[in-house]
């Protein structure tokens, strides 16, 4: 039998950043269960097998461009479907049932419908967290501050991808030491294994980096509160079956203003310390 992850993911983003990045307008067999059909926001919940080449037997939402297709669907028929993949979205083409069907699995969580993303000028929601040591932490707090946040874990085994975001953030942390007209910005890392990723691990983890506490903090929480306020910033995040090595994740950095308001976000790691500290001057200045 399959071991199958309920994966909540902001469709129709789909970047693997890590291994397994498709080529634009990859196309990927597809067949599973739908468990749910969401015509008012143009998705089927599916739980399918394996996607070779692309991704582990899951249960997750998917887009569907075409209406009446999706109409054809109902809650428990096995479907089969075309994946595509380009670039930044990623859809379910050739969406059809396929004859059989069952009733809907009692023991299956359904991903949640997950709200679009943030657009620059949109406010940040508040969300209930705590950091590294073990105090609330919500971005309500923060108004009044220029920020930054962005997502890592500490388990990352790839030096380029949240070892080199905790690294840059480092070096935002010193320009911003040495800028007085930027005295008051603030810098958040949410961490993207939140199981793992308790307050004495974060807190050991911000020792190491040299963060200081009153500009810095690293914030964990209940995994479908983290999933949701990341999802905001268009993250993107399998687990697979805990492992670090299983864990495939986009990136995202992004710079809310002095309202709590989102002024930019940066989606993927070409961006430097340079960069971002410009746009928290912006930021700080609005």
């Amino acid at each position: 039998m399959p071991r199958w992850n309920t994966f909540l993911i902001l469709l129709p983003v789909l970047v693997f950043q890590a291994c397994n990045r498709p080529a634009p307008a990859s196309r990927f067999p597809l067949e599973g269960q739908a468990l749910a059909v969401r015509p008012a926001v143009s998705e089927v919940v599916v739980k399918h097998g394996d996607v070779p080449g692309l991704m582990p037997a899951m249960v997750m939402p998917f887009k569907v461009r075409d209406a009446a297709s999706l109409n054809r669907v109902k809650a428990g028929d096995f479907v089969t479907a075309t994946l595509v993949v380009a670039g930044n979205e990623s859809w379910l083409e050739q969406l059809a049932p396929t004859g059989r069907h069952a009733p809907v699995p009692e023991d299956v969580a359904l991903p949640h419908v997950v709200e679009r993303p943030l657009e620059p000028g949109d406010e940040v929601p508040g969300v209930t967290l705590q950091d590294q040591d073990g105090a609330p932490f919500s971005p309500v707090a923060l108004k009044g501050h220029p920020w930054a946040v962005t997502f890592i874990y500490t388990r990352c085994p790839l030096p380029t991808f949240c070892p080199a975001i905790d690294r840059r953030f480092a070096a935002v942390q010193r320009l911003l030491a040495a800028d007085p007209g930027l005295a008051d910005a603030k810098l958040v890392s949410v961490t993207m294994d939140p199981d793992y990723d308790r307050p004495p691990i974060l807190r050991a983890h911000a020792q190491r980096l040299g963060a200081d506490a009153a500009r810095w903090r690293f914030v964990t929480g209940d995994k479908d509160t983290v999933d949701r306020f990341g999802e905001r910033f268009g993250l993107m995040v399998v687990r697979g079956h805990g492992a670090p090595e299983e864990f495939v994740h986009s990136l995202r950095t992004a710079v809310v203003d002095r309202q709590g308001r989102l002024l930019r976000r940066f989606d993927d790691s070409s961006w430097d310390a340079e960069a971002l500290v410009a746009a928290l001057r912006t930021a700080a200045a609005r």
